[in-house]
């Protein structure tokens, strides 16, 4: 079971969905046909939740928070701390990307509590990490980059190079949404060197596309296209369906720019077609609004009215999902 166990988990990171989805529930078959113990429940705890982070990354979050709801309840009942402080941020990161901030920054603040009494600086500096993404979309600016520079101090002590890229990664949006774009692009290199050093391909598709959105601030079209092109080649390799959306959406805003409005509404469409199929909402309403723009460069102002009044449906009360987030 251990065997099985190390080669989900590598399906996992590789990014393999089904297999790694099968080879859980194989695990779980085995744990019960296991007498019951305090040891097969949790392993069958942490079963549940691993089932969950495939759904999530599936972007079926109704399924995801079932199977971690499912671990917490038994982890509570063990009261196995560890356990509980895991599953905590896990359902912090389900209400994060459903938008609803307020909920996963008490989850992330849950978990944080437990890490503080156990010790735990990893964990300590994933949920500092994670506060600083809640307040970073909240547009806190000032907190988040805070919450990011803790974690950081914590990971560089450890010698964390993973979580290094990620959270450099992180204060490059930040540079970025403060409009600071030669500081974004420094710390956006950093993360991305780390990232290419470790062969981290997800982590290393996001900082791509967020040197694609630098340039294409800065009005490089060219250079922010072939960014984006090199993120697309990796999502297609790693099926990461919820994040070639905004991709796609990248890609028809750069056509747009270009005064090409059929290329950019053609990938407008199929940037739609995905999140309708994914059931992703934000992803939906960012389409809606772009179709929007092309109806009104056109000069169809019915048209483009109908279009964000969809949009605003949606958008109303929620805030941006965070695709390329590390």
């Amino acid at each position: 079971m251990h065997f099985v166990g190390r080669q989900a988990e590598r399906q996992l990171v590789r990014h393999h969905l089904d297999d790694s989805e099968r080879t859980y529930q194989l695990i779980l078959f085995m744990l019960q046909a296991q007498p019951a113990s305090r040891h097969q429940q949790l392993l069958s705890a942490e079963c549940f939740q691993y089932l969950g982070r495939v759904a999530q990354l599936r972007g079926r979050l109704d399924e995801a928070e079932d199977w971690h709801r499912k671990s917490l309840a038994i982890k509570e009942v063990l009261s196995d701390k560890p356990g509980t402080a895991d599953t905590y941020w896990q359902l912090g990161l389900v209400a994060q990307y459903r938008g609803l901030m307020n909920e996963a920054a008490n989850w992330y603040r849950k978990s944080l509590a437990i890490l503080r009494e156990l010790g735990n600086k990893p964990g300590m500096a994933n949920s500092y990490h994670q506060l600083g993404r809640v307040a970073q979309l909240q547009g806190h600016l000032d907190a988040a980059e805070d919450w990011y520079r803790k974690a950081l101090a914590i990971l560089r002590e450890l010698g964390d190079k993973p979580n290094i890229a990620r959270t450099c990664h992180q204060l490059g949006w930040v540079a970025e949404d403060r409009g600071r774009l030669d500081e974004a692009e420094d710390w956006y290199r950093k993360s991305l060197a780390l990232k290419e050093e470790l062969g981290d391909k997800p982590g290393t598709v996001s900082t791509y596309h967020q040197l694609g959105t630098v340039a294409y601030l800065r009005g490089r079209l060219d250079e922010a296209e072939d960014w984006c092109h090199k993120s697309l080649a990796i999502m297609e390799e790693l099926d990461d369906k919820p994040r070639m959306t905004a991709s796609w959406h990248q890609l028809g805003m750069i056509a747009q720019d270009r005064g090409l409005l059929d290329d950019a509404e053609d990938w407008y469409r199929k940037a739609l077609a995905l999140s309708e199929g994914l059931g992703d909402k934000l992803g939906m309403a960012r389409s809606y609004h772009q179709l929007g723009m092309i109806a009104q460069d056109r000069g169809l102002l019915d048209d483009a009215e109908a279009w964000y009044r969809k949009a605003l449906a949606i958008n109303d009360g929620l805030v941006r999902q965070p695709y390329f987030g590390s």
